[in-house]
């Protein structure tokens, strides 16, 4: 048994080596893909073993950070078995070092474990940690409360700016009706001229004002009546008490509360008698 096993060891490394052909270089992946019939761990070792027989050399390392292997050329022997000797070396180093720091690490833990079974050190170590833990709430509530306060802060600047704003629309309000007043006085001056023109041409005076203006005037007297009717509507709505006068003519424009419906009949009541007496009469 133990003689087929060597055969077969010997049987990988020769397909190993069969693989990388001289010109060939590959990775450990790309060699196991290159060999279906047998399985990674059944190919790195045998690929290890041709590494240290100086049969095959690193060729480099790759982006990837894989090592590429190739055959070793006849005149680099001696050279790659020098080379595989020292990585390997190094690695036992490095394996060596990791065990070491693992081992550090248990010492440690040890250490930390019979310091915890020390009452005092036990103690002190736990009211560190509380105050440590009350800091940490401490600060946390600090920082909600800030953003507390923030969110309040903006919050009054928010109401601030809108009392601004609600104040300079009532100033503005009051700047337009301000204007308002002006305009009827506006009109009650435009009125003034017309009336003073036409009590001169009554008395055949010359008139003082173009006669080609007037139209003008009448145009703006014209969208002043327009605006202000809608707005006289929009006014009875929102106070919810319809106009009952017309401003222009003054007519009645509600119906009065006990007026008859539509369609009534407007006539005088005649007494029967007074009927007959007429159709006899008649």
């Amino acid at each position: 048994m133990p003689m087929a096993t060597t055969t077969n060891k010997t049987r990988r490394t020769d397909e190993v080596l069969a693989v990388l052909v001289p010109g060939v270089e590959l990775t450990d992946s790309e060699i196991v893909a290159r060999m279906p019939a047998l399985h990674r761990g059944q190919v790195i070792p045998a690929r290890g073993k041709l590494e240290k027989q100086g049969n095959i050399e690193l060729a480099r390392v790759n982006p990837a950070g894989h090592k590429v292997w190739r055959r070793t050329p006849e005149d680099r022997v001696d050279a790659a078995l020098e080379e595989a000797a020292l990585r390997k070396d190094s690695e036992r180093q490095k394996l060596r070092k990791r065990k070491l720091s693992l081992r550090d690490v248990d010492d440690r833990v040890q250490k930390i474990a019979a310091y915890l079974d020390n009452e005092a050190i036990n103690r002190a170590l736990r009211e560190q940690t509380e105050r440590g833990r009350s800091w940490r709430n401490a600060r946390a509530r600090a920082n909600e409360a800030q953003v507390e306060t923030e969110a309040k802060r903006r919050e009054r600047k928010r109401e601030l700016r809108q009392a601004e704003r609600d104040e300079d629309a009532y100033l503005d309000f009051l700047k337009v009706h301000d204007g308002l007043r002006d305009a009827v006085g506006d009109l009650l001056s435009i009125r003034s001229f017309m009336q003073a023109e036409l009590d001169r041409d009554e008395r055949g005076d010359p008139t003082r004002i173009p006669t080609e203006r007037w139209p003008l005037v009448g145009n703006n007297v014209f969208e002043v009546i327009a605006v202000a009717g809608a707005l006289w509507h929009d006014m009875a709505t929102a106070l919810g008490r319809p106009p009952e006068h017309c401003p222009l003519c003054g007519e009645r424009t509600e119906r009065p509360p006990n007026a008859l419906v539509e369609g009534y009949v407007d006539g005088e009541v005649i007494d029967d008698d007074d009927l007959i007496d007429g159709v006899e009469g008649g």
